[in-house]
């Protein structure tokens, strides 16, 4: 029984460590399912944001990052997701912080712009939301209980990362793909879309 117990227990615990990658591919895979490019915007914007979390963390613009002296043992813990060769981190950012935070407000960017009086979609969409700040506590508390990375880089990777989405969705919405952001309160089957049409003349003389 004990063993089953630590098999869920370990099954919840791999879901919320590739949470961000199963985030950006249900985008993804929904986009090409609704045949639009929601999906091609939201990772667009992600990778543009990465790169320059990325880059900012590996010029240590963040300062040295005060992280906790913990057993070799769980630093392998934070070995098993990285990206980079041997075992070392791809990034001294944590990318998957980065990724739930930019998504979180890249979508509630989106709700809060298309609400109305009528619909209220951050209403409509508590789940979501909930289960998103459930997974950034989860991912955060890892990174930081098993010494992955400290609480600077984590606090300005968050922070960093919610700010790009934020303009990223405004960025959109101000170019005029507001229709093309997820959560906006419209179906991809009530977007309008261009259609021929037959327009017939007829001569007409003056009297």
């Amino acid at each position: 029984m004990l063993g089953e117990k630590n098999g869920l227990i370990r099954i919840f615990y791999l879901f919320l460590r590739l949470a961000p990658f199963i985030i950006v591919c249900y985008f993804i895979l929904l986009s090409i399912f609704n045949k639009d490019i929601k999906g091609i915007i939201y990772l667009s914007g992600l990778l543009f944001a990465a790169i320059i979390v990325k880059q900012l963390a590996d010029l240590q613009i963040f300062g040295d990052d005060n992280g906790l002296t913990v057993p070799k043992e769980m630093l392998n813990n934070c070995n098993l997701t990285y990206l980079g060769d041997d075992g070392t981190a791809f990034s001294k950012a944590p990318l998957g912080v980065m990724v739930l935070f930019f998504t979180l407000a890249y979508l509630v960017t989106g709700m809060v712009t298309h609400s109305r009086k009528e619909l209220n979609l951050l209403t409509d969409n508590i789940p979501t939301l909930l289960l998103f700040v459930m997974l950034i506590s989860a991912e955060c508390r890892f990174q930081y209980i098993n010494g992955c990375k400290g609480p600077r880089y984590i606090s300005y990777t968050a922070l960093l990362s919610a700010f790009l989405g934020v303009m990223w969705a405004m960025a959109v919405e101000n170019n005029g793909f507001g229709a093309l952001q997820y959560f906006n309160g419209i179906s991809s089957a009530q977007q309008c879309k261009t259609s021929k049409k037959i327009y017939t003349c007829k001569k007409v003389t003056n009297m």
